[in-house]
């Protein structure tokens, strides 16, 4: 019996040792206990450089990243976010003014509102995939914008989602996106093309609203939900609607030949345009490939 009661006041004291609002500090970060995982809830806002956010505290996954956690943060350089945090909350990094990169793991399912907003210096965003979810105004006001990845699992676009990013030059909308919302690329002055994979998504108002152009948006040749009514300028000064078709693949090789299909989804998938495909000693799979944009 005492053997019992000794084991059952040892989980007791386990199980009791994090309570819903326990805050723990690493110098830099507060994490509080919510619910068996913990969330980022707030940065000290004169961290420098960078920082990165714990995968596990005690043992105890980190799972979210709370509103306003990083807000103002003006002097953050880089932040890792690891794989597992499910969770970013409204406003999360606005006004991180020194951010320059940014990767959202495949883990996250829930987005906030204005999560970058006005990341002033951020050039360079990966969002890997299992990302569902562009939210609204997510890089809205991120001015030094040149380089973004949408993987081809994001099914919707928020409203004014990368609205005033002026040195964006060209995008690539994979074929999973099923709804650009309203001003979703507004603003975007530099935008020079668009690029479409697959059907016609539903678009907000005024999409691409005062981007001077020309605005050349590409989409799938023979594509039967690229009609007419779609085709329109949804603000923007001047549109050139492009068909555009990937190449037939040409694949040389000796008897038993073998290509490795992941290899070539995983190129379209990021924008190339596969034109041939032969054989070398040296090098088994070959071929000339031009980008998207």
């Amino acid at each position: 019996i005492s053997l019992v009661f000794a084991c059952l006041q040892q989980c007791f004291i386990k199980t009791s040792a994090y309570s819903n609002g326990e805050q723990i500090s690493d110098g830099v970060l507060i994490y509080e206990y919510r619910d068996g995982s913990y969330r980022v809830k707030s940065c000290d806002a004169y961290a420098t450089g960078e920082i990165v956010i714990r995968d596990s505290v005690n043992g105890v996954p980190v799972t979210s990243i709370g509103d306003n956690t990083f807000k103002n943060c003006t002097s953050l350089s880089n932040i890792t976010i690891p794989d597992g945090v499910t969770s970013i909350g409204d406003c999360a990094f606005h006004f991180c003014s020194s951010l320059t990169s940014v990767t959202i793991p495949g883990s996250v399912t829930d987005i906030g509102i204005e999560v970058f907003d006005a990341c002033d210096e951020l050039e360079n965003v990966t969002i890997l995939s299992g990302v569902t979810t562009i939210s609204d105004h997510m890089f809205a006001q991120c001015f030094g914008l040149t380089n973004v990845t949408i993987p081809d699992t994001i099914t919707s676009i928020g409203n004014g989602a990368f609205n005033t990013c002026v040195a964006l030059t060209s995008v690539e909308i994979p074929a999973s996106v099923e709804i650009i919302g309203a001003d979703a690329f507004g603003f975007c002055e530099s935008l020079e093309s668009v690029w479409f994979t697959g059907d016609a998504p539903t678009f907000g108002e005024d999409v691409f609203w005062s981007i001077p152009g020309p605005l050349e948006i590409f989409y799938p040749c023979g594509n039967a939900t690229w009609t007419e009514e779609i085709r329109r300028n949804y603000g923007a000064e001047e549109v050139v609607w492009s068909e555009y078709e990937l190449p037939q693949i040409t694949i040389e090789g000796p008897a038993g030949f073998g290509y490795n299909t992941e290899m070539l989804e995983d190129l379209f998938n990021v924008g190339f345009r596969i034109t041939t495909l032969g054989w070398n000693e040296q090098n088994p799979l070959t071929g000339s490939c031009v980008t998207g944009g």
